[in-house]
């Protein structure tokens, strides 16, 4: 079913996630066709919470990439 999603999307991954291994996160990105993946330095699971500077940064970067930011 993630070949069917069609929108842009972002995969991020805490890198000290001990939940969620990043083979995991890279199966998922893999399997949508315009999906990035990107790591939340120093965050584990619940990377928006363990590194909300690092995690909002990325999700901005990728908004701004798609024209919805500036």
């Amino acid at each position: 079913m993630l070949s069917s999603i069609v929108v842009p999307a972002l995969v991020a991954y805490g890198e000290s996630d001990p939940v969620v291994p990043l083979a995991l996160s890279e199966e998922l990105a893999a399997g949508i066709p315009s999906a990035q993946l990107a790591a939340v330095e120093g965050a584990g699971h619940v990377a928006n919470a363990d590194n909300p500077a690092a995690f909002d940064a990325l999700l901005l970067d990728f908004l701004e990439r798609l024209g919805f930011v500036r």
